[in-house]
């Protein structure tokens, strides 16, 4: 199953994932593997398990989510010219 991590304590080594069937699964550490993202909204695949996230690999993002949430462009107008870029100054 789909999901995203939604809390993740590393003292506790638990946390919990928002499966895509809309209910919360509890997650140990011992059923992470390697390479998972313990940031909320991380995307993650798991067995659901009685509650239980087991198995849990990173996921890959949708294509929504893949993209970044950052302008490419600010559209901010130009500084304004005082020469002092190009170096040449009348006198």
């Amino acid at each position: 199953m789909r999901g995203a991590i939604y809390h993740y304590d590393q003292d506790q080594g638990f946390g919990y994932i928002n499966g895509a069937d809309g209910k919360r699964y509890i997650v140990g550490h011992e059923d992470l593997s390697p390479g998972v993202a313990l940031v909320r909204g991380a995307p993650v695949e798991f067995q659901p398990d009685d509650g239980t996230a087991r198995a849990v690999i990173a996921g890959r993002p949708r294509a929504a989510e893949s993209r970044s949430s950052f302008p490419t462009a600010l559209n901010l107008p130009n500084p304004p010219d005082y020469g002092l870029i190009s170096g040449a100054h009348s006198k």
